[in-house]
């Protein structure tokens, strides 16, 4: 995507004074809860940066959270929504029902590797529905009541999914369900105290344990993992280790869901991140960038898990709404058509994010897939520094790059800002964390 925009810090301060005046408002009417990253206030939105409502404009680094993939305002996604819109914005797709939805699940399985011949897909609004609906399904077809996921994972803040969640950071005070869930450890080689083939082993055996001792196969229903952990701090799951926990779910009979949430839609090089593994999966959630800023998710999977469930035993009002599936079919086709971009980005990014680790002393890691990458920090005797990582933020933002930080201790700068724009911009936005990590050691 050309980009016409460019870093303009306007104002003596970051935030400046219209984003403070609505910060404060925004603290008078909104709970606490809703905690801020940044205290600058957006006013319009182009490719790869945002401009506020004090006239600074930023390199977007952060994309909504790895959901702006496409680019901000996108011109074919754009005209998508805009012809939907002047049609109709809601029928309720499961009352009176519309092509779109239809087009757009069929896509859907076109485009996702399921084990088996058949395949079919539903739609919500939310990750955290998408991933009550697999666990709900893949429930519902074993009739088995136990789940297994994994240290350090994300899957959402509704009662089931902060269940599933393991930062209690998300749950505190929530007293979320943890009936009939089960945490296996993550296959973290970085941090485990031994080799990369030895982690995989220690955590292949305990998920074995855990499945034929403790849990019992035939009262399990679904391992859920996520191909590269987000919120845990971008830390991707071994080839091995996929590969070998997928036969061993399928001896049992066990479904393998997959949670692209995060790392789906080109953020790794390729539309799925789990493609980049040779496994088939047998359901898929997916949601965030999959319609580049419109409130859509869903679950892809096998026909016969999905279909177990009764007519009305999944739904919801607005799930699949007309003009979000608009604008995930054009999003769909903007991604596919720069596959090859992205994959270019990510051996850009990686290249000079190593460069920085061997200049700076704070950076202990950089891992990721492909242009979904992680920078690990830590102090002089390699313990996480989640305090440089907060004055990093302020002082790529002083700069004019939009940051976010991940991980258990929040040590972790993820990249996760749009993968539809020009290597100029991504090289700027690198020149800008380059400078503030200087600026930070110094």
């Amino acid at each position: 995507m050309n980009e016409d925009w460019k870093v303009d810090i306007v104002t003596d301060e970051i935030p400046g004074p219209r984003s403070k005046k609505i910060v404060e408002m925004k603290e008078q009417y909104v709970p606490d809860g809703i905690g801020l990253s940044h205290e600058i206030v957006a006013k319009e939105a182009k490719g790869a940066y945002i401009r506020d409502v004090d006239g600074n404009t930023f390199i977007d680094f952060a994309g909504g959270i790895a959901v702006i993939n496409a680019g901000h305002s996108n011109p074919k996604i754009v005209k998508a929504i805009k012809e939907q819109a002047e049609k109709f914005t809601h029928t309720q797709a499961y009352k009176v029902p519309y092509e779109n939805y239809v087009r757009l699940a069929k896509k859907m399985v076109e485009i996702t590797p399921i084990k088996g011949d058949e395949a079919k897909c539903y739609f919500g609004n939310s990750g955290a529905e998408a991933v009550e609906n697999a666990i709900r399904v893949a429930r519902n077809y074993k009739g088995a009541p136990k789940v297994i996921r994994f240290e350090n994972s994300f899957h959402g803040r509704t009662s089931l999914t902060m269940g599933l969640t393991a930062n209690n950071l998300y749950k505190k005070g929530s007293f979320a369900n943890d009936s009939f869930l089960y945490r296996t450890p993550f296959p973290d080689h970085h941090n485990f105290p031994g080799t990369k083939d030895e982690c995989i082993d220690y955590c292949l055996d305990k998920l074995k344990y855990l499945i034929e001792i403790e849990c019992d196969p035939e009262e399990t229903a679904a391992v859920l993992i996520e191909p590269v952990q987000g919120e845990g701090g971008y830390l991707p799951v071994p080839e091995r280790f996929m590969k070998e926990m997928s036969e061993l779910l399928e001896k049992h009979d066990i479904a393998l869901i997959i949670d692209e949430i995060q790392s789906g839609v080109g953020r790794t090089g390729t539309f799925w991140a789990f493609e980049q593994y040779g496994i088939k999966p047998d359901l898929v959630t997916f949601g965030k960038a999959i319609a580049n800023g419109l409130p859509l998710s869903g679950v892809v999977g096998r026909k016969d898990i999905l279909d177990s469930v009764n007519p009305g035993g999944i739904g919801g009002t607005f799930g699949g709404n007309p003009v979000a599936c608009s604008a995930a079919l054009a999003t769909i086709e903007e991604i596919e058509g720069n596959l090859d971009n992205i994959v270019e980005i990510g051996e850009l990014m990686l290249e000079r994010l190593n460069y920085l680790k061997e200049e700076y002393e704070v950076i202990d890691n950089i891992r990721g897939i492909g242009p979904m990458i992680g920078i690990e920090f830590v102090n002089g005797v390699g313990e996480p520094n989640p305090d440089i990582v907060k004055d990093l933020l302020k002082k790529a933002r002083e700069r004019g790059l939009i940051l976010l930080k991940s991980g258990a201790y929040g040590n972790v700068i993820r990249i996760c800002g749009p993968v539809i724009t020009s290597t100029d911009v991504i090289n700027k936005g690198l020149d800008i964390l380059e400078d503030a990590i200087k600026n930070s050691v110094l």
